[in-house]
């Protein structure tokens, strides 16, 4: 009996000790992005490198618009992104996508201003972060 009340009161205590962590947990929506970009300073590095992490976790909450494109030590889209607190143009690594041949045989020419759609990104960390290009549904002209 004794040894019954001590394992309800254990299974009571991990049960409390779960809600509170799954309570206390910060959530991964877009909007603790959003609010955590109201603490730093457009233009800064803390800012971009925290802007690269808030597209690579919820692309969709952006437009990329193709500006340009660059092919030294990488190839690379020049895009505008953009929502409703961001604005900023950032070099995208996208080596051997083979959904932009055409985009590679113009190196973009004639594609300024065209958007992608669906993009899927992560962004890599060689001591300067880089946002890399995975995927995406399809590029609008």
């Amino acid at each position: 009996m004794q040894e019954n009340k001590l394992m309800k009161q254990n299974i009571l205590l991990f049960l409390s000790i779960l809600a509170l962590c799954l309570c206390c947990k910060p959530e991964n929506k877009p909007e603790t992005y959003y609010n955590a970009l109201e603490e730093l300073q457009p233009g800064t590095k803390p800012y971009r490198d925290y802007v690269l992490q808030f597209i690579a976790a919820f692309p969709g909450e952006f437009s990329y618009t193709i500006t340009g494109y660059e092919n030294k030590s990488g190839e690379y889209l020049i895009l505008t992104i953009q929502n409703k607190k961001v604005n900023i143009t950032e070099k995208v690594l996208v080596t051997g996508l083979a959904k932009l041949a055409e985009i590679r045989k113009t190196k973009a020419e004639g594609w300024h201003g065209a958007k992608l759609e669906g993009p899927q990104f992560e962004v890599y960390n060689n001591g300067n972060q880089v946002l890399v290009l995975l995927d995406l549904k399809r590029i609008m002209d």
